[in-house]
């Protein structure tokens, strides 16, 4: 890392100057907005975002977009017993969940809900307890009925909806009221979406003491029927986008963005990332004209409530700025949680293995682990832009829906869980890590090392799907490209390398963690690498239906020769840069 001396030198220059007391006063005026998207209270945090631009000197556009929100209003479930009593239950509403007045009909319990995720999900590694062929068992009971399930996934919501389900219960896992999503739509819908990715289902969510009474009485066969009740406010909105910008010596910039929409206060999720966003700001702004790049700060709405729909909105409407000059984005999603004591980085993989590391080891007391590859949530939405680096940073160990944060999403994200050491800790982690992508000659770019993880990736579900599905014209592409990596990279050094890295590196990152082209955005669903390619994965004709192992090889078959296409196409690019750069 001695080449990375300069940026280490300015990082530490860069988070010493970092005033936690300064920030605590912005959080406390946070603390008293529900930032819901086009609500007031959101609105007046972007006011206070822009206020505070403006008294630092930073350059801060506010851009308006219709966002397609959807707001949980109240929801209540009536239990109709065998002995004629009745137990009345509260109902949280799921984003994207239709209204429904007094909605009666017969329950049926969903047996395979009982395994996590009804093993029945988009991002199937091939273990699943059930296979697509005994999917019309599971779902043959549903039509007519309110469905209770412990499968809270929106790919079960479209299956049950197709199945003549009239309504779905699920629960959380724990004793709290808390608020998740139904729509498999990133971002605003276009007119396929609109037609095909809202289940438009009534969806309610029971806390944990109150669906483990649902259960017993379903096991007991108690349940004669229930009374569901949902009110959602499904409605498109007017809201604000803050982006500021501390210039740098070169049109390239790092874009650093999160959430301001929240659920309740939304502290840890996600008052202490935007604050800090702020502070950074602050303290980039003392280095305009002398950075190397630029920096880009972006505060997002209808995250939570519209499905990434502010991100989606701006990569829309910025497509060519980003594809051309973004190198890097760096997410900042729940921070500030006192309780938690280690810091890692979800990635996309293309930094150089020991770049993270150094950073991370002033954060942990054990040795950091790995970067973890990229998952679909949180505002990963710039696959289609060929930004080359995405790196969010976990702080502490948590896990969405099992929880050591319990009160993600819930009314208890309050000020409290909050403290001044920590918040310091997550903003000076992010204020470093951008000085190495700002400050760095050469971006940390490992284009062999990505290669060999994408090898690595596919040679995996080559193991796992059927003779039918075909990797091996992908195999020649890949290692041709190798090949001129491996040149392009010797070439590298003393060169200005941004354009190549942004272009070839950030159509590699594209190519593994997306399916759509690069004009279009996929499903808001959980998604491994090459997320088509791997929908193969443990299945056979004798445990998938005719009709859907034709539709499983016909997408496997236009995966490949996307793949092939595109990985010769990034190889061209870099024969081109050699040749600039050896002449």
């Amino acid at each position: 890392m001695e080449e990375y001396r300069q940026c280490r030198n300015l990082a530490d220059e860069a988070a010493q100057q970092i005033d936690v007391d300064r920030m605590w006063e912005d959080l406390e005026r946070f603390s008293k907005l529900e930032r819901y998207t086009g609500s007031p209270a959101g609105e007046a945090a972007v006011d206070l975002i822009c206020e505070r631009m403006k008294e630092y000197g930073v350059d801060c556009t506010r851009e308006y977009y219709d966002a397609f929100r959807s707001l949980p209003v109240d929801g209540s479930l009536k239990v109709l017993t065998a002995k004629g009593e009745t137990l009345n239950f509260s109902l949280t509403p799921y984003v994207y969940s239709a209204s429904c007045s007094d909605l009666e009909a017969p329950v049926v319990f969903d047996e395979a809900g009982r395994q996590k995720g009804g093993a029945l999900q988009l991002f199937d590694t091939g273990k699943s307890v059930s296979t697509q062929k005994n999917e019309t068992q599971r779902f043959a009971n549903f039509e007519g009925k309110i469905v209770f399930t412990l499968d809270s996934s929106y790919d079960f919501a479209m299956k049950a909806k197709r199945a003549g389900a009239v309504g779905i219960i699920t629960a959380y896992a724990l004793d709290v009221k808390h608020h998740g999503s139904l729509g498999g739509v990133w971002g605003n819908p276009d007119v396929d979406d609109l037609a095909s990715r809202y289940p438009w289902l009534p969806y309610g969510e029971l806390k944990k003491s109150d669906s483990d009474k649902l259960v017993a009485l379903m096991d007991a066969d108690e349940v004669a029927g229930v009374v569901m009740n949902i009110k959602q406010d499904n409605s498109i909105v007017k809201a604000s986008i803050p982006v500021a910008t501390v210039h740098g010596q070169s049109e390239k910039f790092v874009l650093i963005s999160g959430h301001y929409d929240s659920w309740y206060e939304g502290m840890t999720d996600n008052a202490v990332a935007n604050i800090a966003m702020v502070e950074m700001a602050r303290v980039f702004k003392q280095y305009e004209g002398k950075l190397r790049r630029s920096v880009k700060f972006a505060w997002w709405c209808g995250h939570s409530d519209a499905r990434y729909a502010g991100s989606t909105w701006y990569s829309d409407h910025h497509f060519m700025e980003l594809k051309e000059n973004c190198v890097a984005h760096l997410n900042m999603d729940i921070c500030g949680f006192a309780d938690l004591d280690h810091v890692t980085f979800l990635s996309s993989l293309f930094e150089r293995g020991d770049f993270n590391q150094e950073l991370l080891r002033e954060y942990n007391k054990a040795e950091p682990a790995p970067s973890e590859a990229m998952r679909r949530f949180a505002d990963q939405t710039f696959w289609a832009t060929r930004v080359p680096f995405s790196v969010m940073p976990k702080f502490g160990e948590y896990h969405f829906g099992s929880m050591d944060i319990p009160f993600w999403h819930t009314p208890e994200d309050t000020f409290d869980k909050c403290n001044k050491p920590s918040t310091l800790r997550d903003t000076a982690c992010m204020t470093k890590l951008a000085c190495y992508y700002l400050e760095s000659e050469q971006l940390p770019a490992d284009f062999t090392g990505f290669l060999g993880f994408m090898e690595s990736t596919l040679q995996n579900i080559e193991k796992q799907v059927a003779d039918e599905f075909d990797l091996s014209p992908v195999w020649p592409c890949l290692e041709k490209a190798k090949k001129t990596a491996r040149k392009l990279e010797e070439l590298m050094p003393g060169k200005d390398s941004d354009d190549i890295v942004v272009q070839a590196g950030g159509e590699l990152v594209r190519l593994v963690y997306s399916y759509s082209s690069c004009y279009a955005h996929d499903a808001a669903l959980p998604q491994p690498a090459f997320p088509r390619l791997s929908l193969a994965m443990g299945k056979t004709r004798e445990n998938t239906t005719p009709d859907y192992y034709l539709a499983l090889e016909t997408t496997f078959q236009r995966q490949v020769n996307r793949l092939v296409g595109q990985i010769t196409m990034v190889n061209k690019m870099m024969e081109d840069q050699i040749d600039r750069w050896s002449r």
